[in-house]
């Protein structure tokens, strides 16, 4: 499908892999919003499965991406990234949804905004199964001076589910995920845009819904290994950035001994 040729302000990056009945609902909340963007689905070897989904509105502001096998979530976004033509890279999960107001506030909170501003995030509503209303989890307060350990440590837990967007000056500055990695990609770029001098900005309010499942997830025992590894080689790979905040270097290191803690439960049940 041809692409418009006039530059949106926002290029969304969904990736999705073998979850159908999901897409369909995170590609309506795109276009629920206001309407300067473009949507970005890369499918990540799914297997014919997209296509059994209600097909992306037929929109020329809509671009799919087929891999052929699965790459992975950081090689899934990175493709996005690369034909991205927006000012600002937002990023959606293919089983969570933006709320209405997302982009609205993303845009509210960049306007103006001095380079040195890479990255927004917003606050997030969960939802267990579907279940409930989603008790708002808010984003730390939008004045962070003179805390940057509090500040990198929260950035640093958020993931792209968070209603995270980066500046395309950002992202061409700093490269985008590690596909390398498995489980702390997120982590890994955020200390890359913070040690690269860029600043993030808070976006107000929850605007995002995450969608728990009791289905397994990344964060089950049997990923600890992985997470375990790759979380050290995260310590190793920013040491001369952690040494300068090293209570943020403390968090890291108790959240490995806390995996290997349950690691170590779950072997001797």
């Amino acid at each position: 499908m041809a692409r418009v040729t006039e530059k949106p302000l926002f290029s969304i990056v969904l990736p999705t892999f073998n979850r159908p009945e999901m897409l369909g609902r995170a590609v309506a909340s795109v276009f629920a919003q206001f309407q300067d963007f473009e949507l970005i689905v890369v499918d990540d070897g799914s297997g014919g499965a997209l296509g059994r989904t209600p097909a992306p509105p037929r929109d020329e502001r809509v671009c799919v991406v087929r891999h052929h096998v699965n790459r992975g979530a950081a090689a899934a976004r990175n493709a996005g990234i690369r034909i991205a033509r927006g000012r600002y890279v937002a990023f959606l999960d293919d089983d969570d949804e933006y709320l209405p107001t997302f982009l609205a506030a993303t845009r509210d909170a960049l306007a103006g905004a001095p380079p040195s501003v890479g990255l927004t995030w917003c606050g997030i509503r969960i939802l267990q199964d579907n279940q409930g209303d989603g008790a708002p989890i808010a984003p730390p307060p939008a004045d962070a001076k003179g805390r940057p350990q509090s500040l990198a440590g929260r950035l640093l837990w958020a993931g792209t589910s968070c209603g995270v967007t980066l500046t395309a000056a950002c992202l061409e500055s700093v490269g985008g995920f590690d596909p390398s990695l498995q489980t702390v990609e997120d982590s890994d770029l955020f200390l890359r845009v913070l040690d690269g001098g860029f600043v993030p900005r808070f976006v107000s309010s929850a605007h995002v819904v995450v969608h728990h499942h009791s289905s397994p997830r990344l964060s089950d025992a049997s990923r600890h290994p992985t997470r375990i590894q790759e979380c050290r080689l995260l310590i190793a790979r920013h040491a001369a950035y952690l040494r300068c905040y090293p209570a943020l270097a403390a968090q890291l290191d108790a959240h490995v001994r806390y995996l290997e803690g349950e690691l170590a439960g779950a072997a001797n049940r």
